[in-house]
């Protein structure tokens, strides 16, 4: 099981996965409309992230 995924560099926030199923979404505000979406955010970095580890 992956517990934890961090790096040193301090612009990245470290995730910790919890038993069951884990969700990657971005947060989004009430102000966030079409044109203000979660994109690069670093989601699919992430899940790249984790295939590079797991193969």
């Amino acid at each position: 099981m992956l517990y934890k995924l961090h790096a040193n560099k301090a612009s990245f926030k470290p995730i910790e996965f919890k038993q069951g199923l884990n969700l990657i979404v971005a947060e989004r505000t009430a102000d966030s409309d079409a044109k203000n979406s979660c994109n690069a955010v670093g989601k699919t970095t992430l899940i790249e992230i984790i295939d590079f580890c797991l193969v």
